[in-house]
């Protein structure tokens, strides 16, 4: 099953007051998104690595304070 962690913004440029990490998996044939962290600045960078039991594990920096989060 597919998954992929990305940071989401209402507008298309840089400075939304309000991105969000989110986490998306391809369930049949329709897309889930989920809310990750809607943290000012959060996301930044994300990575995902998916068990072997299909749970997503996701690493991203929270650039207002510079913290890698998990």
């Amino acid at each position: 099953m597919p998954h992929i962690a990305y940071r989401y913004s209402r507008s298309n440029f840089y400075g939304d007051p309000n991105p969000r990490l989110m986490h998306a998996f391809k369930d049949g044939s329709t897309w889930v998104a989920e809310l990750v962290d809607s943290m000012f600045n959060a996301g930044e960078y994300p990575s995902i690595q998916v068990d072997r039991s299909g749970v997503p594990h996701i690493a991203y920096l929270e650039i207002a304070d510079w913290q890698l989060r998990y």
